[in-house]
């Protein structure tokens, strides 16, 4: 998993801003923003089982 976030910092990211407009980067913000959040599932099912394991640590 780091080699391949080191290759995405070291190869993609450089490319992506070299290349990609304003137009293009407002619409990957769009895309990520309709993303699930994934700490809470689908349909939030994680949510009262993250609270709960919040709630009883120390």
């Amino acid at each position: 998993e780091w080699k391949h976030m080191n290759t995405e910092e070291r190869e993609v990211f450089p490319l992506a801003k070299a290349h990609l407009t304003a137009e293009d980067w407002a619409e990957i913000d769009a895309a990520f923003l309709s993303n699930q959040n994934p700490w809470e599932g689908a349909a939030g099912e994680y949510r009262a089982l993250f609270s709960k394991i919040v709630n009883i640590a120390p």
